[in-house]
Order: structure tokens, then sequence, then C-alpha cells
């Protein structure tokens, strides 16, 4: 696999459980004209990216990938309820509707940076950030474009804890919900102004057993010294004896569909601030016997 350079992050999450995360000021980066009609999650995805990019000192993304569970959730549950509890004759506002699809926040950032290049949006219940980073290395080899922003986002709503509250009575579900939005400006190929590496990245639909294996080949082969494991799965897997140090982050951002983009925040952490810590795994195991394994290596701008 060729190598792809992560250029600047943004990273905007909940700290504790099933709690909403502290806006930041949206009136920073985006005219209050144009916040007019957007959502909350939109405004929070677009000042995300905004920071991203100036952070990155690029003009704008040739390439916008984003990776989704819930979508607009909360825009979503105001169309259906207005829906079911209006007469036939009454007119439904437009707003909710529009706003309530899964690629409502990539539109409108592309809108707002007059972008007119790739754009999709991945969606999944738990590895939607690792799919849609699988999805941006296949765009930036196939576009003619040399950036690419990538951003994960969901969004929590009294709704969601409603329904993770009834089905924990049943199921016992191991992790607390949360939100987030990551976003990140990736290159192709090595850069001096790199934050980090990323090596390798795959999505794996196997035994844990065989993962494990597959994980002990890669600790060797790029001289891993840290794993870090966001485990969104019913049962929880151990990777603690396979001579690294492991660090678990479930319950450092909480469970939502793109939690996964928090595993890339916490490399960059670590490359910033634990001296020895170069070379990282980021595993995820996910629901079903789906997982996904990427290796950073740190970059040479931190």
């Amino acid at each position: 696999m060729a190598i792809y350079s992560v250029l600047s992050s943004s990273a905007y999450y909940s700290k504790q459980r099933e709690e909403s995360i502290q806006d930041p000021a949206f009136a920073e980066r985006i005219p209050l004209r144009a916040m007019r009609r957007m959502s909350r999650i939109v405004k929070l995805g677009l000042f995300s990216c905004l920071e991203t990019i100036d952070q990155a000192q690029i003009s704008e993304p040739g390439i916008i990938v984003s990776g989704t569970g819930f979508g607009c959730i909360d825009q979503t549950y105001q169309f259906l309820s207005k829906l079911y509890t209006s007469d036939k004759e009454d007119l439904l506002p437009p707003a909710p509707f529009m706003q309530s699809t899964h690629n409502t926040v990539s539109g409108a950032i592309a809108l707002y940076l007059k972008n007119h290049a790739y754009n999709n949006v991945i969606t999944h219940d738990s590895l939607a950030f690792e799919l849609a980073l699988e999805d941006a290395i296949f765009a930036l080899e196939d576009e003619d474009e040399q950036y690419a922003l990538l951003f994960a986002i969901d969004e929590l709503t009294p709704e969601l804890k409603q329904l993770k509250s009834e089905l924990d009575k049943k199921f016992s579900l191991p992790n607390s919900l949360g939100e987030g939005c990551f976003s990140f400006i990736l290159a192709k190929g090595e850069s001096n102004n790199a934050l980090a590496e990323i090596c390798y990245n795959k999505i794996y639909a196997c035994s844990f057993i065989e993962e494990k294996e597959n994980l002990k080949t890669l600790i060797q082969k790029y001289n891993i010294d840290t794993i870090i494991q966001n485990n969104t799965a019913i049962k929880q897997e151990d990777v603690s004896d396979l001579g690294v140090n492991v660090i678990k982050v479930s319950e450092e951002c909480h469970f939502f569909p793109s939690s996964g983009g928090y595993g890339l925040t916490k490399a960059l952490e670590l490359f910033k601030q634990q001296q020895g810590v170069c070379n990282v795994i980021i595993y995820h195991k996910s629901f079903g016997n789906l997982s996904s394994i990427i290796v950073v290596r740190k970059g040479r701008n931190i």
C-alpha cells in the first residue's frame, strides 16, 4: 500500500458518557447569514472541516469523503414526527426534510467551498470512519487531486438516549453513547508537513484468532510499539498478550457509528505527547465479524 500523509486534524467529541459536546464558537468561521438555516450537526461539521483546511494551509481539498451512521438523525426525527402527528391537509416545513439525509453535511461543505469534485458519504453501523478512509484512499488514487478532506460525524439526541436505555434492559450493550466530529486532510505520498503517515488500512471479516495472527504479522513488519484498541463489539476481545502497549479508548470517546475517527485522533495525540511512540496500530473490533486495522507512523512535522 502507498503512503498517505495526515496534514491536519480537528476533533470534537463527548468527554462524558451520554453527554453532548460543547459547541465551538461557530461564528468565528461561519458567517451568521450562512448559519441561519443550518442545523447543529451541519454547523459542527462545517466548522470542524474549515478548521482542518486552515491548519493544512491549503485553499480547499479536491475530494470530500465523510463517514456517518446516524446521519442527521435529529432532523430526521423532527420531520417524521411532524409527518406522523400532522393532519393530512397540513403543509410540512421543508427544512427538516431537506436536512434529514445522510449526505446533508458533506453537501453543505461542498456548497460552502464551491467544490465540484468527488464527494461521497459512507454509512455503516460502527466502521463508518474506517470505510470512509478506505474510500478517500481509493479516490486519491483514481482522481486527479492531491488532497482529500476526510471527516466522520454523528450526533446524540434525547431519542437515541431513550432508545439505548430500552435496549440495555434486554441486551446490556457494552458501550455508552456519545457524539463527535473528526476531520482530517489527507495527501498522497510522504510529506515534510505530515503529522502522521498511514501505511496500512484494511477491513477484515474473519475470526478473532485470524485477526490476532494478522496483528502479530503487522507488529513485526512495521515495528509497532502501541496498539490503540476501540472495541464496539458486544464481546470485548483482548489483545494485551501481543507484547506491545495496548491503550483501550472505547470509554474515552464513547460509542457512535463513526467513533473510529477517535483512534486516529488518539494516535496523533500520542505522537505529540509521548516520546517513544512512533508506530501505532489502530484496531477496531466491530459488530459481527468485522474489524479494521490501520497502521500509522509518526510524521515529520511532530
